[in-house]
């Protein structure tokens, strides 16, 4: 049910779980998916009662470290899905509102600057309750979207900073790898590790010269693809898939252009081609990051360049572009 995407008996099985579970591990694992699986659902109050089960997760000091930690992700990755959420929902109240209000208190009030500060410092309080490659990647990728942003473009000191800053938790991220794969995840977890740990080496070597690492971000991100496949089997794996086909597909079109393209139309084409039939209708989080991520803009400017069937796939799903 949960792999079909079919929300509302997955959530009735979960909830069934939770109340017969042998231990209250188990008993937590069954939440963590009825929250997930609430906030994809999006009826009526589903996204206040999904965040209010990891935040009770989250504070819950006897629960596993590892699921507390899983519980901030899952909620913090949700929030980037979802602006409105994250601002009155997510961050309201405890465990986060603090940094939101931190975050206002240093400058960041400007594009939802705030909120992407406030998940920076959410997942930094996930890593000292268990180191994490995901949340080590995670943490990685806000330094990138700093320098992405030239928010240091006239400062040399700031600019150094978030590089060093960059190498070092996408570093921590790969020292943690192994272990990471060694835990309980799903297939579409699993390629989001690879995911954002070929974004995470793609921006470093854009920022820093280490030209290396856009063959260890290609290697990530075969990998990446290589776990979830067939990508077709689950809603979450084809969800994923189409993420990271897009970021992949954007590094090539940005690094190699015209060299690459044949590659880079065959990531967009199961993309461009949809869903398989059975899912149609599940919610898929790549049409809402397309619609609402405005640093997915430059990536399409550039992709459609390339593949034209991927804008008339945009404009289809109604999503603008550049």
């Amino acid at each position: 049910m949960h792999d079909a995407g079919d929300l509302d008996d997955a959530i009735k099985g979960f909830i069934d779980l939770e109340n017969t579970a042998p231990s209250k591990g188990a008993s937590i694992q069954a939440q963590l998916k009825v929250a997930y699986d609430l906030f994809f659902r999006n009826q009526g109050d589903d996204r206040s009662r999904s965040a209010q089960l990891y935040k009770q997760i989250i504070t819950d000091q006897s629960a596993y470290s590892l699921q507390r930690v899983l519980a901030i992700s899952d909620l913090m990755d949700n929030s980037i899905l979802d602006k409105k959420f994250a601002r009155t929902v997510a961050f309201k109240g405890e465990p986060f509102e603090k940094f939101l209000i931190e975050a206002i208190s240093l400058g960041y009030d400007k594009n939802d600057s705030d909120i992407a500060y406030a998940t920076r410092r959410a997942y930094e309080t996930a890593e000292e309750i268990y180191p994490l490659s995901l949340v080590e990647f995670r943490i990685a990728t806000w330094y990138l979207t700093e320098l992405n942003n030239n928010t240091a473009k006239n400062d040399t000191a700031r600019r150094t900073e978030l590089v060093s800053e960059l190498k070092w938790w996408t570093i921590m991220g790969e020292s943690n790898l192994e272990a990471s794969l060694q835990l309980d995840y799903e297939k579409s977890k699993l390629g989001y590790i690879y995911e954002m740990n070929g974004i995470s080496r793609w921006g470093l070597a854009k920022h820093s010269g280490d030209l290396n690492s856009y063959e260890l971000a290609e290697s990530s991100f075969k990998e990446g693809l290589r776990v979830l496949t067939p990508e077709g089997s689950m809603v979450h794996t084809f969800d994923l898939g189409m993420n990271l086909r897009f970021y992949y597909a954007a590094m090539l079109a940005e690094v190699y252009g015209e060299n690459r393209v044949s590659d880079i139309k065959s990531l967009l084409q199961p993309i461009i081609s949809g869903p398989p039939p059975d899912f149609k209708n599940y919610p898929f989080g790549f049409f809402n990051f397309l619609k609402n991520n405005q640093s997915s803009q430059v990536h399409i400017a550039r992709l459609i360049k390339f593949v034209p069937e991927f804008k008339q796939f945009l404009e289809m799903r109604g999503i603008s572009y550049p």
